[in-house]
């Protein structure tokens, strides 16, 4: 699950806090989905939502679909982000992505300066993609699930249909069948 996996960031990284955010059906909007870590239920009570290009790292990552550190977030002129922990020292965002389309945004901060070398951006990149393509699966299985219950009741209605004995039962049971599915009719 999505909160497992910041847990897991936090206990065997060590980090202060991780945060996954998932956009909504434009790519634009971001809302936080899980966080752990200092403050993770604040956080997740702000029901902080972050717009690409807002003034934030994050804002940055979902504008841009490339990942973002900051080795001294002291200096940085993204810091003063909503989303920032005043002992954060570095930060880290990266996309979530299939292709070229962005799912959300991995979120990493830590209490030291340079916490996010090159070798550990590839370790949090690939849980990323990890993270993308378990998304991915769900909407996956959401869209087979739906499918499949809507080929059900389509043959359910053509089952009930075959046993019709007047027109009026067979026009009765295509209005019940078409009221079940999402098509207009």
């Amino acid at each position: 699950s999505l909160r497992r996996t910041v847990e897991l960031l936090d206990e065997r990284f060590g980090y202060i806090h991780s945060a996954i955010y998932l956009t909504d059906e434009t790519g634009v909007v971001a809302n936080l989905r899980e966080a752990s870590g200092l403050r993770a239920k604040e956080f997740s009570s702000k029901g902080l939502r972050i717009t690409a290009g807002a003034n934030s790292i994050i804002g940055w990552v979902l504008e841009h679909k490339q990942a973002k550190v900051t080795g001294n977030i002291t200096h940085e002129e993204l810091r003063q982000s909503a989303e920032l922990l005043v002992e954060c020292r570095s930060q880290a965002s990266l996309p979530i992505m299939i292709a070229n389309q962005i799912l959300g945004v991995l979120d990493i901060q830590h209490n030291l300066p340079d916490a996010f070398p090159p070798d550990v951006m590839a370790v949090l990149q690939t849980i990323a993609n990890h993270i993308a393509a378990v998304i991915e699966n769900y909407h996956l299985l959401e869209t087979t699930q739906s499918a499949l219950n809507e080929v059900s009741a389509l043959y359910q209605a053509s089952y009930q249909m075959a046993r019709a004995n007047t027109p009026d039962e067979v026009v009765r049971i295509t209005s019940a069948a078409l009221k079940q599915t999402n098509y207009l009719a």
